[in-house]
């Protein structure tokens, strides 16, 4: 019921006069708690100069 996921991510593909490439690197955790119930956490963090340094989430999703 307890699943860990990592994720790369390029949010933004840009030559640095456009802003430049934002990149970022995710590694969490979800857990089901029913059968159509998840809760999740993550954390991010910047893969270049142009990326946050640090972000996080909490998430819970319900399947209709």
């Amino acid at each position: 019921r307890t699943r860990v996921f990592a994720e790369l991510a390029a949010t933004q593909l840009a030559r640095r006069k456009y802003g430049g490439t934002i990149a970022e690197f995710s590694l969490g955790t979800a857990y089901l708690l029913t059968k159509y119930t998840q809760v999740d956490v993550a954390a991010r963090f910047g893969m270049n100069g142009n990326s946050p340094d640090f972000g996080a989430t909490v998430g819970l999703s319900v399947k209709f």
